[in-house]
């Protein structure tokens, strides 16, 4: 999810108010500016809501929320004006910014220390490369194939249904717990 909304917020969504829209570039560039800002203090507060709740239920969150506002959001960008394709991306990007600290944190501690780094690595350059990299092209052939200027929304929206699956897999298996800190500090220092 947090791939293929970062590929459509960054590579996709300026094309998209130039060509679907109607904005000039300056216009399109401008609002998708706004929304890459808003992205970056989705992620700060993501981190701070990770540090503070079970990351799961904040990976929950993200995920409905982003498939609850994205066709709306979508629809408000679609009104033509450079107030309105803010006010669509904005709430999207918020929610990308959060989804994408719990990830990142998230990933970390689902593998074994021995092989962490390398298998979230493969993890998200597979994912990214499936999902956020076809975006782009996907989103235009689904709007060629349908004439809905609206399918990139439901994309992401059905990406956003798999992101609750995953969210929900983790707080019934248990491992969407904070960790806890007590262990950390008595810890070697080696280990910290």
């Amino acid at each position: 999810m947090v791939g293929l909304g970062g590929y459509l917020l960054h590579g996709y969504l300026a094309s998209y108010l130039i060509k679907v829209v109607g904005l000039s570039p300056t216009q399109a560039f401008g609002a998708n500016l706004v929304a890459v800002v808003t992205l970056a203090l989705g992620a700060l507060t993501g981190g701070y809501l990770v540090d503070r709740y079970r990351p799961a239920a904040i990976g929950l969150a993200s995920a409905v929320t982003i498939g609850i506002v994205v066709v709306p959001c979508f629809l408000l960008i679609q009104r033509g004006t450079v107030a309105w394709a803010i006010l669509g991306q904005i709430p999207i990007a918020a929610g990308l910014g959060i989804a994408a600290t719990f990830g990142a944190t998230r990933s970390a501690s689902l593998f074994p220390a021995e092989v962490r780094y390398t298998a979230s690595g493969v993890a998200h350059n597979v994912t990214v490369t499936l999902f956020g990299s076809t975006a782009p092209y996907l989103s235009t052939w689904l709007i060629a194939r349908t004439g809905s200027p609206s399918m990139p929304a439901w994309y992401l929206a059905g990406m956003a249904l798999v992101g609750v699956t995953v969210a929900l897999v983790l707080l019934a298996a248990g491992r969407a717990s904070v960790p806890n800190a007590s262990a950390y500090a008595a810890a070697p220092p080696t280990l910290r």
